[in-house]
């Protein structure tokens, strides 16, 4: 799917994998890392996985790819052992493998006998991820990533004190309610941007990384 991936597809299809799949290779270890780390609060949150590690090990695991991300740690992989027991979910996590991690978590909780992408598509009600770990996925990646289809120029005049200082705050405390007011701060520093607007005034899921507090802050 990830060849014949365009841009109405990108904006709408609820599959997860082949999104990341289309972008992996030219996302940055830092968005990868921050795409895992949802991924893997996601599997926090459903304890039929099986062999789900403990809420302390994913805590670990969480806290050192985020400082991985932000610059305070070289590598989040090489000292994981040392702060949580490493098993399969959370070394492809730190890894920034999200697509691996998904189908784990795939694998872990829905009927072992079935492929992992049928598993994606073959859903019904009583799964205890199904559809919505795939869907959840797109979410994440399409939030961090943006669109790949389309040029994001952002003017610097757009970096106002009041912007700047909105998406830190945004970013450090993921206050993803104060979007609103963002909008109104960058449309009074003269953006017209209909993309970078809506963005924020959009009643979907954000997440760490987000692509326009990225570009707001100058991230990678």
């Amino acid at each position: 799917m990830a060849r014949s991936m365009t841009e109405t597809i990108w904006l709408n299809a609820d599959y997860g994998p082949a999104l990341f799949e289309f972008v992996e290779r030219k996302a940055s270890r830092r968005k990868k890392l921050l795409i895992s780390a949802e991924m893997l609060a996601r599997l926090g949150d459903f304890k039929t996985v099986a062999d789900r590690p403990d809420e302390r090990d994913l805590a670990a695991a969480q806290r050192l790819i985020l400082q991985e991300a932000e610059g305070e740690l070289p590598s989040a992989f090489m000292v994981a052992n040392q702060y949580a027991r490493v098993d399969k979910y959370i070394t492809a996590a730190v890894m920034g493998q999200a697509n691996l991690l998904t189908r784990l978590i795939l694998e872990g909780a829905i009927d072992p006998g079935m492929d992992w992408r049928e598993r994606g598509l073959r859903i019904s009600g009583q799964d205890p991820l199904g559809w919505g770990q795939v869907k959840f996925f797109a979410d994440v990646v399409r939030d961090v990533i943006g669109n790949p289809f389309r040029f994001r120029s952002f003017q610097q005049r757009w970096r106002t004190s009041d912007t700047v200082g909105l998406a830190r705050g945004i970013y450090d405390e993921r206050a993803f309610d104060r979007l609103p007011f963002l909008a109104d701060a960058l449309m009074d520093a003269g953006c017209d941007r209909e993309d970078v607007i809506s963005h924020c005034r959009s009643a979907g899921r954000h997440f760490r990384g987000c692509w326009l507090i990225d570009v707001i802050l100058d991230r990678q």
